[in-house]
């Protein structure tokens, strides 16, 4: 069926004054409010009026791009040349008034950089001053782009009742559908096709979460006998790192507990397999001998462990497991019982049967579709979420620590580098983590706060997206460097959102990162990226994952990437004896609920 021209030339005409000039905001308004600059930074409230005046010509690139969208849609459709004409007379404006809506968001922000450097000269090093500025490149052509830090209260909404977040003091709002008297901002394709149920954004359905009848279970890699070395949970040995007991809390309960008669040794348990091994020990696929269902064991020695900086490390990581447990997070991997013998200590934690992000990736040939990486980086944006809230940082964020479950849920594992007492603006020094999804502050040897995690995230995201890291190296050296100054190079196929969450999440400079306020997850969650997705229901777990892994019986491991032999299911002797005790005198511990 062909599209009728004369509603193009309506279209086009719609935009026109009676007088036949063009009604769009020339580009001069834009230069208008930047020669203001100097007059905001002598002005009180000066970084509120700039922050205003920066949300306001965001939106207006909004906008602007969905026009043009639908607009290169319609030149592609139309054969007329007089109506042709008309459509690239509008691309052409269109183009002049996004290159000087660009420069001028980039003035602001240097503008607004300028005044935070002024009133707080030690928080910044001289690789941050180009945080806003910085050259986006897609594939090889060098664009420049804006820092779009859209959060989805800036748009238009209605807030649904079902969609209140009660741990945070903000509404997370669902602007995934409009009321009727709110202007939606839409590409013109739509208008021209008479289509009465307008998407969010041209792009919407590349982000939307799929519904339950078009989930493809077809293309779930069948189970091969592998195993998995990246799922071992390497103790760290930071310095100077402190235990502390973290606060409780009832939030999240969302699965029954575990039943057990007495506490737990290995006696209950008939080991399977080997998931991985490193420094320390090894973690074993097994099955407990009463409860027949399936557990990951960490088993580390004692022998590995007798200093009192490896034995606080490991008692973190306990904790952390022990508060996913007793709250039953949904993304994170619960802890159910910890205990020890003479020669090593174990860890029971749940098994995740759906394989890590990282073999998935492999075996989706590089790159998630946009609506699973954006289901799993929900999953992972609300397991961070309820670290921080109890002041515990993961740095360790990365796909090998993502695992999924059998229903295709993602959760956050591996919390050998965690530390407990990290609130907001607390800091700590220990270098640690995973060289790719090191901040920059973390390399510069600096003290840095929770905010680490949000840059990590960021990697995690721009990986799953794109298939590679955005600052990969030759080397160690190169990676460093590219971290420290590199510029981050998107592909013509990622979303304008999506760079805007990237960019904001990538930045150098931890105060400006997204996500390092107080309630940072919240800002996070309420960036346009995640529209589509309903917090709630996330959380409740009644979201239709958009990828079920195939498991082929309990004590399947194919849905693992084989990196190398791992030997037979049983613990080796140490080769020297562990007499001293007392280091693990509270390691002992079992899930509530115990008959």
């Amino acid at each position: 069926m062909g599209i009728n021209t004369s509603r193009l030339c309506c279209c086009f005409r719609s935009r026109r004054s009676s007088k036949g000039k063009t009604r769009r905001p020339s580009s001069g308004h834009v230069e208008h409010r930047v020669d203001k600059c100097s007059e905001y930074i002598s002005e009180p409230q000066t970084e509120l009026t700039l922050f205003e005046e920066i949300q306001k010509i965001e939106l207006e690139i909004i906008k602007e791009q969905k026009m043009k969208e639908g607009a290169e849609k319609i030149l592609n459709a139309v054969k007329r040349r007089k109506h042709r004409a008309s459509v690239e007379k509008f691309l052409a404006a269109s183009n002049k008034k996004l290159e000087a809506l660009s420069k001028g968001l980039q003035d602001l922000h240097a503008c607004r950089y300028k005044l935070q450097v002024e009133e707080h000269p030690g928080e910044t090093g001289p690789e941050d001053r180009q945080v806003h500025m910085d050259v986006v490149s897609l594939s090889d052509v060098e664009v420049q782009i804006p820092d779009i830090a859209l959060m989805a209260s800036e748009l238009p909404f209605r807030v649904y009742a079902d969609e209140l977040d009660e741990e945070d003091p903000e509404l997370d709002l669902n602007i995934g559908i409009f009321p009727s008297d709110c202007v939606c901002p839409i590409s013109l394709t739509h208008k021209i096709l008479g289509l009465e149920n307008y998407p969010a954004s041209s792009d919407a359905s590349s982000h939307s979460i799929v519904p339950e009848s078009a989930v493809d279970t077809k293309d779930s890699e069948p189970a091969v006998e592998t195993t998995n070395s990246s799922i071992l949970q390497n103790v760290v040995v930071p310095a100077e790192e402190i235990s502390i007991e973290p606060e409780v809390s009832t939030e999240g309960n969302m699965a029954a507990p575990i039943p057990v008669d007495a506490p737990m040794s290995l006696q209950d348990f008939r080991c399977c397999a080997v998931l991985g091994r490193g420094e320390f020990g090894k973690v074993l696929l097994t099955e407990h001998l009463k409860m027949k269902r399936m557990f990951a064991i960490k088993a580390m020695k004692k022998a590995n462990l007798d200093s009192p900086r490896e034995v606080m490390s490991l008692m973190s990581e306990r904790n952390a497991l022990q508060l996913a447990s007793q709250t039953h997070h949904p993304f994170l991997v619960n802890l159910f019982a910890s205990f020890q013998n003479n020669h090593h200590v174990f860890l029971v934690m749940d098994y995740s049967a759906g394989g890590d992000l990282k073999s998935h990736l492999m075996k989706a040939s590089g790159v998630f579709p946009a609506a699973r990486a954006t289901f799993y980086a929900a999953c992972v944006v609300l397991g961070i979420k309820f670290l921080h809230k109890h002041e515990i940082i993961h740095r360790d964020i990365k796909l090998e620590n993502i695992v999924l479950d059998q229903d295709g849920y993602a959760k956050i594992t591996d919390f050998g580098f965690c530390k407990e007492g990290i609130g907001y603006g607390a800091r700590t020094k220990t270098m640690c983590g995973t060289l790719d999804y090191m901040a920059p502050e973390i390399l510069r040897r600096t003290s840095y706060t929770r905010s680490v995690d949000w840059w990590s995230f960021g990697v995690l995201l721009y990986t799953m997206l794109v298939g590679n890291t955005p600052f990969a190296g030759e080397d160690q050296n190169q990676i460093e460097q590219n971290i420290l100054t590199s510029i981050i190079r998107f592909p013509r196929t990622i979303s304008v959102l999506a760079m805007s969450i990237l960019k904001n999440l990538l930045t150098r400079n931890p105060a400006m990162r997204l996500g390092a306020g107080r309630n940072g997850a919240s800002k996070v969650k309420k960036h346009l990226f995640f529209r589509e997705t309903n917090w709630r229901k996330m959380s409740a777990r009644k979201v239709r994952p958009p990828f079920i892994p195939t498991i082929q019986g309990p004590e399947d491991t194919g849905n693992f990437m084989k990196s190398s032999p791992c030997g037979d299911p049983v613990l080796t002797p140490p080769r020297r004896s562990y007499i001293r005790t007392e280091h693990f005198d509270d390691f002992d511990w079992t899930a509530e609920g115990a008959e």
